[in-house]
């Protein structure tokens, strides 16, 4: 897969799952063929590999918590997983016995997980406080979709006079079948004495089930950390209730990819280029401080998207010349790179022609 195939996969699991595992492979292994030169490689790991009910809780050794070995200062020093997945219909059952698990060396493992308190082993799904919420939702579009398509079905029934006797008729007992098919224009003409026609009504769709979803919606957005407009697909706001949530759900945004890039994306980029390194793949100049070598400056992700571009536009140019952020900053915000900006701009055989600066009262006036 390229890096944003393994990213988008990454961050998917991630966060549905609440937690994801990746072995670095590096160097030479036996049955091993690296893509690249550099003899570095990622395993990708579902949490599903790591069984949630293994325990082991021996005096005087390591403890085993939810799959992971740690040691008495609760550091975590290998991890217990399957050869197969738990799913797998070819796998009839898998044995929790420590002889049948891989144990991989936490050295090895980046353990990217979602926790809410201190001392937390495993992760937990960012959906875990809406997952009711959502599925009572989707129960309830599914029967009021139900509910629209019996509505749909034309339906009438005849009814008969209970005073048909009294009209000099007697009403026929007779069971037959008295389907009738609509058809535009129809005229009902078979009618007997005393009988009528009536549509059974119905009062779908729900009226008041576009405000109640929406409601929803927005509760379980909140709880997320992610925008109302963005899961409901609706954008009928002003500008400024927009901005407004956009501005609130940012930082909501940077929770989650603040640990994604620093403690996932960071680690790769560390561990590959120490392999470059060391396979001479790679040679570190002698005016590079080698200190420096392993720092990862992480961007900003994909930047905050424009709701109103000529007016984000005025703000960014309007903070530049009053020196509140630099032009490399604001590009960086966009999700760009400013070096790959400057070279496409150099390279662009048209030059933006800057318009002249207009003449002030006073100057016309002098």
């Amino acid at each position: 897969m390229t890096g944003r195939e393994v990213e988008r996969l990454v961050a998917r699991t991630w966060l549905r799952d609440g937690e994801i595992l990746t072995d670095h492979v590096e160097g030479n292994v036996r049955g091993l063929m690296h893509a690249t030169e550099v003899p570095y490689s990622i395993q990708l790991i579902e949490p599903d590999f790591l069984p949630w009910d293994l325990f082991v809780d021996t005096a005087g050794a390591n403890r085993i918590v939810h799959g992971v070995e740690k040691n008495r200062w609760r550091q975590p020093v290998a991890y217990y997983l399957y050869r197969e997945h738990p799913g797998d219909s070819a796998v009839s059952a898998l044995s929790l016995d420590l002889a049948s698990l891989d144990r991989i060396p936490a050295s090895r493992i980046t353990h990217l997980k979602l926790t809410k308190r201190l001392h937390q082993t495993r992760g937990i799904s960012i959906l875990h406080g809406v997952i009711f919420r959502a599925d009572d939702l989707q129960d309830i579009d599914r029967s009021e979709r139900m509910a629209v398509r019996v509505a749909s079905a034309l339906t009438a029934v005849i009814t008969k006079d209970d005073n048909v006797e009294e009209l000099g008729e007697t009403i026929d007992t007779e069971i037959g079948d008295r389907s009738w098919y609509f058809q535009p224009g129809m005229v009902a003409d078979n009618l007997r004495p005393g009988e009528d026609v009536r549509v059974i009504g119905s009062d779908r769709p729900n009226a008041n089930l576009i405000d109640f979803r929406a409601d929803q919606i927005r509760a379980i957005a909140s709880r997320t950390g992610t925008k109302y407009s963005s899961v409901s697909k609706r954008f009928d706001k002003a500008y400024s209730a927009q901005r407004q949530e956009l501005v609130e759900s940012e930082p909501g945004y940077e929770r989650v990819r603040g640990p994604f890039y620093e403690r996932w994306a960071g680690e790769i980029w560390r561990r590959h280029l120490l392999s470059a390194v060391t396979a001479g793949v790679l040679r570190i100049p002698q005016v590079v401080d080698p200190r420096t070598v392993f720092d990862v400056g992480i961007r900003r992700g994909g930047g905050i998207p424009w709701i109103d571009p000529l007016k984000e536009i005025e703000a960014d140019v309007m903070a530049i010349d009053n020196q509140l952020s630099s032009r490399r900053e604001i590009i960086r915000k966009r999700g760009l790179d400013p070096e790959q900006v400057d070279a496409e701009i150099e390279a662009d055989p048209v030059k933006p022609q800057k318009p002249a600066p207009a003449a002030t009262a006073a100057s016309g006036a002098a």
